[in-house]
């Protein structure tokens, strides 16, 4: 599951837990209790979760964080601060780590539950981010760690801010934390969390929330389409099947891409590009069938007719090494991605009859929703390959034909082959072709309506040997409304 997954179904918990509160009360003092360090639990993973997305980070001292708090100027210091303070009372009496309570009754699961889910995508934000935020595995690490999509991705950690407030109100309301008679051994825990729950409800965090919002769309939050980082192990992507596997497969090319752009060989720009060619005519088919449309269809077929030639120009090229290095994650990604989708949706050459993998609205929008993410995906992954063949190229590492002379005693002229330069037609012209297949391809899932999500590094302008009237050269902008004409469709 992705981060936005696991934290949409965190929010449906806490409302879930808070419908619960409303309908009765606890039952013993060891669901009281069990609802305590549910509430500190929720609260923590949520301010992990805000220094994770902004690294940001308080003093362990409380009365410092406090002081935080009171004369915080930025709404991401309020909310840090704000949280700590939520069990400030609880954490200064007692050792909390050292206490644990089975999940009891309804509510207390429910709310641990949303907590493991909050757990589960910090853990894949972390994943992303990497041990050391300098050098994330992962595009969408990279993306996070430089701030891009930050106030977006804390607009939906503060809804769920603001969810876990209202909660602890319904808490104070309906008197969950407040010792009964058979609180027992759990009564001095109750008294400072019913405590530590008044201040919360009374405190300025919620208001900290509210400012972190900022009026703004949880639904753009980039950390939605955050997932596990993937396997670096090529064997891996040999067989894969199911959707979920095919967007891990985009996602761990890309992966690779960012590690070893140095490492770039012109057999496996070729492979990725026939793969992205294949993988946009497949999603362009799916899409054409679900959201029927000329522009969908003119842009599906500009996009794979780029990557058509993109692997074609390419083919001209080649690396100094030896075949076997052309095998990759890369390479065994994207086309194990591409061989799925073919057999899902083309086996023996032919397209499958839409009921057979539309016949109902579920697998209809499944399809729909992995065609989509596939396709915001191939941008990053053109731009990714873009920027490898130009670090190659510097390094002497891409070989171009040159022609001389017929040897003596040979009626044929000798090939041999030369490290590239910038100005050669060869190299130019795959730079062109692979920043339209970027182009082409963002339009494609603009058009199908899916977001693009930021992407690190981003081009800020048309890089400049692309610059000028040559005819093949047009519709170039970054909003391709009208595409370089007379491209035939991919066949």
């Amino acid at each position: 599951m992705s981060a936005g997954e696991h934290l949409d179904a965190a929010a449906a918990g806490i409302a879930q837990a808070h419908a619960l509160i409303r309908q009765s009360g606890p039952a013993s003092g060891a669901e009281q209790a069990s609802a305590a360090l549910a509430r500190i639990r929720l609260y923590r993973e949520l301010e992990r979760q805000t220094t994770l997305l902004t690294g940001a980070s308080l003093p362990s001292d409380l009365a410092t964080a406090t002081a935080a708090s009171d004369a915080a100027a930025s709404p991401v210091v309020g909310l840090l601060a704000g949280l700590r303070r939520t069990s400030e009372l609880t954490q200064a009496k007692m050792p909390i780590q050292s206490l644990s309570v089975e999940r009891v009754g309804a509510v207390a699961t429910t709310m641990l539950r949303a907590a493991d889910r909050i757990g589960a995508a910090n853990d894949l934000i972390a994943g992303n981010l990497g041990a050391a935020r300098a050098r994330p595995p992962t595009p969408e690490g990279l993306a996070l760690a430089h701030g891009i999509g930050q106030h977006d991705n804390l607009a939906l950690t503060g809804r769920l801010v603001r969810g876990v407030v209202d909660l602890d109100a319904a808490l104070h309301r309906g008197r969950w934390l407040t010792p009964g008679s058979d609180a027992g051994v759990w009564r001095p825990l109750l008294m400072l969390a019913a405590a530590d729950c008044k201040r919360t409800i009374h405190s300025s965090l919620r208001i900290h929330a509210v400012n972190v919002l900022d009026g703004r769309s949880d639904a753009t939050a980039s950390i939605r389409a955050v997932n596990g980082v993937s396997s670096d192990d090529p064997s891996v992507w040999a067989a894969i099947d199911s959707h979920r596997g095919a967007v891990a497969g985009v996602d761990a090319a890309r992966s690779w891409l960012l590690d070893n752009s140095d490492q770039v060989t012109a057999g496996q720009v070729a492979a990725a590009a026939r793969a992205a060619m294949a993988i946009t005519r497949y999603a362009g088919h799916v899409l054409r069938v679900t959201n029927p449309s000329e522009p969908v269809t003119l842009a599906a077929t500009r996009a794979a007719h780029w990557w058509r030639v993109t692997a074609a120009e390419v083919g001209n090229l080649r690396s100094p090494v030896i075949p076997a290095s052309d095998h990759s994650v890369l390479t065994a990604s994207m086309t194990g991605v591409a061989r799925w989708l073919g057999e899902q949706l083309r086996p023996e050459g032919q397209w499958a009859p839409n009921r057979q993998w539309a016949q109902r609205p579920r697998q209809r929008e499944a399809w729909r929703r992995t065609s989509g993410e596939l396709m915001v995906r191939l941008p990053h992954l053109s731009q990714l390959l873009w920027e490898a063949v130009r670090r190659v190229q510097r390094q002497g590492m891409l070989l171009g034909p040159e022609t001389r002379g017929a040897a003596p005693g040979s009626p044929k002229p000798v090939m041999r082959w030369k490290p590239v330069s910038e100005r050669d037609s060869c190299f130019a012209e795959l730079q062109v072709a692979l920043y339209n297949a970027r182009q082409c391809s963002s339009w494609l899932a603009r058009v199908a309506g899916m977001p693009l999500p930021p992407r690190i590094p981003a081009p800020t302008s048309t890089p400049t040997h692309l610059a000028g009237p040559a005819p093949h050269r047009a519709g170039l902008s970054h909003t391709p409304a009208r595409p370089v004409r007379g491209v035939g469709a991919s066949r």
